[in-house]
């Protein structure tokens, strides 16, 4: 699996044979990625349009395994655990994250396949549905998730708390489709959405007397500032002074605060200074230095044109991406990148890792399982970096959610509470494992992060 190289297409289908042969069975797109001198699965998917397309080039037919492995009533029975475990349906983020943490729960796949959605397995039971098939979880559930988050938290919710789920709640989406929006779900509630900060994102409360701001209103805000001051005010102004709208509102509304300022018929006060050639000369700059496209974090607080001059000059950062002739970063953690032989990243200390690794010709495995190694472990975690040196296998974690910030969000918590379990396991085996915190890469260079494995080892 370490340093796959570029195949034909010929190659590829070749490999399917090869495994098939040596195995006799015909390969999943995970046998070909685990197995050694094999091509990665994703890498099917990315030059044939899906690994079924390439089986069928082959030949070859995967035989389903799904009566096999489960009858009806231990499909059953494994749902009724996690049911039993919540004490009531679970979201389908709770039922992951149960089945990623406990060896021999069917996926939610298999149970859709062969029995149905959560809702028709609830009624094969005789349990209670917290969700509508139609439109989603209904009001009821969705009203008593947010009295849960405070009795948990010890304070009302606000809008990035349920960000896609966060901590097994519903995603925010959910309560905007149901409600209208999410302050009208937290009225329904009981509580007073007023004064929530980050309440759709914003960085302070919206003023007492207004559900949100209109264009008239924002109008206003600006005419009143100018009347006041006699001068047509920056966006940093404007943030400053309670009651006024926030960059969110603009953005909404206008699609940025220049281009409300010109639909005002007012003239920005601070006009780019940064021409189209500029611009492309920067985010070109960084491709070269880093070779990948940047996300659009590290265009903030930087010696680059700051992501804002890309946004307001070609309407988001993605199209200015697109328009450089590179396709935008996938929706995720905000990074994704995949190099040739298929190896996926989503973190830049992931890229910067591979890449440093890469080039210094050190061969590693990615994404291996734990229990493949530790005798009485059956989970499923598994690590980001193995690399055998000699014969002697080398763990490297990379704990890219745990910073020196005091405040720390939901997610951050429970990242922390995960890693903290996998360093349990690790402690209590006899595998040789290095960390990697994100301090690391913002003070050290790779050379020196990776300093340890020539002081450490001797390579061949």
């Amino acid at each position: 699996m370490v340093s796959k190289q570029k195949y034909s297409d010929e190659n590829l289908i070749g490999f399917i044979h090869k495994y098939y042969e040596e195995f006799n069975r015909v390969p999943s797109s995970t046998d070909l990625t685990r197995a050694d001198d094999y091509p990665f699965g994703s890498l099917y998917t990315k030059r044939f349009g899906s690994y079924k397309n390439a089986l069928d080039i082959a030949g070859l037919k995967r035989e389903s395994r799904k009566n096999n492995k489960y009858t009806d009533n231990e499909l059953l029975e494994g749902y009724k655990k996690v049911y039993d475990y919540y004490s009531r349906q679970p979201t389908h983020l709770e039922y992951k994250e149960y089945y990623k943490e406990n060896a021999g729960v069917p996926s939610q796949s298999i149970l859709n396949i062969r029995i149905g959605s959560f809702e028709n397995i609830n009624d094969s039971l005789g349990l209670k549905t917290t969700t509508s098939k139609y439109v989603g979880y209904n009001k009821e559930f969705l009203i008593s998730e947010l009295q849960r988050f405070e009795k948990e938290h010890s304070r009302p919710p606000i809008c990035s708390d349920f960000n896609k789920g966060s901590d097994g709640y519903p995603s925010n989406k959910c309560y905007v489709k149901e409600f209208g929006s999410y302050g009208n779900a937290l009225v329904e509630a009981g509580f007073d959405y007023r004064g929530i900060e980050n309440f759709q994102n914003r960085n302070k409360p919206i003023p007492s007397g207004i559900r949100s701001f209109t264009k008239e209103k924002i109008k206003e805000c600006v005419d009143e500032y100018i009347s006041i001051y006699n001068e047509v005010p920056s966006l940093s102004e404007i943030k400053l002074i309670e009651g006024y709208p926030d960059r969110n509102d603009f953005q909404r509304l206008f699609g940025g605060y220049v281009n409300a300022l010109k639909e005002f018929g007012y003239k920005p006060k601070y006009v780019q200074h940064y021409t189209n050639q500029e611009l492309e000369n920067e985010f070109m700059r960084f491709v070269e230095e880093n070779n990948r496209i940047p996300a659009y974090v590290e265009f903030n607080n930087s010696d680059y044109p700051s992501f804002w001059c890309y946004q307001n000059r070609f309407g988001s950062w993605n199209k200015a991406v697109k328009h450089y002739g590179f396709e935008p970063n996938k929706i995720g953690t905000g990074f994704c990148y995949e190099f040739e032989d298929g190896e996926i990243i989503k973190s830049r200390f992931e890229y910067n890792s591979s890449f440093y690794l890469r080039k210094n010709g050190i061969k590693y495995d990615r994404d291996v399982l734990y229990k493949e190694h530790i005798g009485n472990y059956h989970g499923r975690k598994n690590c980001d970096y193995v690399i055998d040196v000699n014969g002697k296998l080398l763990f490297i974690e990379i704990a890219g959610f745990i910073t020196d910030c005091k405040t720390k969000s939901s997610i951050e918590l429970q990242y922390i509470e995960r890693f903290e379990n996998k360093l349990d396991i690790l402690n209590k085996s006899n595998l040789t494992y290095k960390v990697l915190y994100p301090k690391d890469f913002e003070t050290r260079t790779m050379e020196n992060i990776f300093s340890f494995l020539k002081k450490d080892y001797v390579f061949v």
